[in-house]
């Protein structure tokens, strides 16, 4: 990955939001017994550190793609501001 890009969102603080049965919700604290319970019982989907900076390497690597390939083609100008 080229070391002179940075990431969107790198160094942004943000508090984590869940769907929860319907809520969009930060924190658990105004949930009752039997929500927090139907919490700790779901089962995780995540992947791992490396899978994911895998997957964004592919993501970035076939966004600069695509932007060339525009390019190229006539589709955008990067040269121009609008």
């Amino acid at each position: 990955m080229d070391d002179n890009k940075t990431i969107i969102g790198e160094g942004v603080e943000f508090e984590r939001i869940r769907r929860i049965t319907g809520y969009l919700v930060g924190t658990l604290d105004r949930f009752n017994n039997a929500k927090k319970a139907e919490v700790q019982d779901r089962v995780s989907h995540g992947i791992s550190d490396e899978e994911y900076q895998e997957a964004m390497e592919g993501f970035s690597e076939w966004s600069d793609q695509v932007e060339k390939d525009n390019y190229e083609n006539g589709h955008i100008d990067l040269g121009k501001e609008e």
